[in-house]
């Protein structure tokens, strides 16, 4: 059985092919509930998905289950308690019920999260309506809500090893974290998210592609701090009285050095360049060999911005 929603349209040229993956599948020892291969339409982009079930045989015990997001289930087994083989087919449906234009007409969204605060008090211990009311929510623009609806998914997933989507809370939730707040402590909860992530499954893209991301803005907010934390070591000779002498050869430029190469890790090779040829005659010659390197490699940068040419 092939079920295809009212704003979902079967790809014409896979047609020809639920007979035969149907085929493939009719006498497994456990039922076949099947992936197929979503295309939902957000505005001007073309989004892939491939988490809907929808093709499974009609007579071997199956029932939908839920008052959303429907999930297949065996007739008198637990949602994580039954066997079933999991598969993803080619078979393509087009989706336009997340385009923003439509949802904004049918008033999907609060009507999603009514029905998903019904089925949270009849399922309090089902991940996947958690997952779902948070994402939901998130969608809606409640952020907060979002988050405290996929921490409850994640505490109870951890309650029910069969849950398969724990991949996806860790991912919501570190982008949660990150759109609660900037601060480092916000920005370290979102990357410990996509540590659990990619602990579960070292490989999932989209962990390693969001602590990228975060480890970035973290160092940038790390060089941002150095350079306030090297202005204040340069004005401290001027209003330190402790009784531990501090080191005055950071005088001999060794200041100005490592503000340039703060300067020159954010992109702003011309400061860099002036802050390096300013402490020039100043280090020791053991470290101008270090800026003579630094200084060849800022030359070499904007010769190849100019030219358009590298060199």
């Amino acid at each position: 059985m092939l079920m295809i929603d009212a704003d979902e349209e079967l790809e014409s040229d896979d047609a020809a092919y639920v007979r035969q993956i149907a085929g493939l599948f009719h006498e497994t020892e456990f039922p076949a509930v099947l992936h197929v291969w979503h295309l939902h339409k957000h505005g001007n982009e073309l989004r892939h998905d491939f988490s809907q079930t929808r093709l499974f045989p009609a007579r071997r015990g199956l029932e939908y289950r839920g008052r959303i997001h429907e999930q297949i289930a065996v007739k008198g087994v637990g949602l994580y308690e039954q066997e079933t083989l999991r598969r993803i087919v080619r078979l393509r449906l087009r989706h336009d019920g997340y385009d923003p234009r439509i949802q904004r007409g049918k008033r999907t969204l609060e009507r999603n999260l009514r029905l998903l605060s019904l089925q949270a008090a009849e399922e309090p211990d089902n991940p996947g309506v958690w997952l779902y009311y948070g994402r939901e929510s998130m969608s809606a623009g409640r952020l907060q809500e979002a988050f405290r609806h996929l921490l409850k998914a994640e505490e109870t997933a951890l309650h029910t090893p069969r849950f398969g989507r724990r991949l996806e809370i860790c991912r919501l939730l570190a982008q949660l974290a990150w759109q609660l707040g900037e601060g480092r402590s916000r920005l370290e909860e979102a990357a410990g998210y996509c540590l659990k992530a990619l602990e579960l499954q070292p490989d999932y893209p989209d962990a390693g592609f969001l602590l990228a991301h975060i480890r970035l803005r973290q160092a940038e907010m790390l060089t941002q701090e150095a350079e306030q934390r090297l202005q204040q070591a340069r004005q401290g000779f001027r209003s330190y009285r402790g009784s531990v002498s501090p080191d005055y050869t950071l005088l001999d430029g060794r200041v100005e050095l490592l503000l340039g190469d703060a300067m020159r890790q954010r992109g702003e090779l011309s400061k860099a360049r002036e802050l390096y040829r300013g402490v020039r005659s100043r280090l020791p010659q053991r470290e101008r060999a270090g800026l003579e390197a630094r200084l060849a490699f800022i030359d070499r940068q904007q010769n190849e911005l100019n030219d358009g040419k590298p060199r």
